[in-house]
């Protein structure tokens, strides 16, 4: 998913799932099957991985496009003093 298009909405949808899904394992654990307790742990990393990266590339693409600006800028000031 690029950071042009992220969802951030869904991403933070299914990372909040994940999580109160685990809240209510951790509340009453013994109605769960330890494969029900795995998937629970496994949908809570791979969620937060998925936003983690999401906003990795979020964060790099902004820099990215920073650097750009501030290097045409730099450049055009340049041109402009001499």
């Amino acid at each position: 998913m690029s950071a042009t298009n992220t969802d951030w909405t869904a991403l933070q949808q299914a990372e909040d799932m994940a999580y109160f899904k685990a809240d209510l394992c951790c509340y009453s654990p013994e109605r769960y099957s330890l494969e029900e307790k795995r998937e629970i742990c496994n949908d809570m990393i791979s969620t937060s991985k998925a936003m983690l990266d999401a906003m990795r590339e979020d964060f790099e693409q902004k820099c990215k496009e920073l650097h750009f600006c501030s290097n045409g800028q730099l450049g055009q000031m340049h041109r402009q003093t001499n």
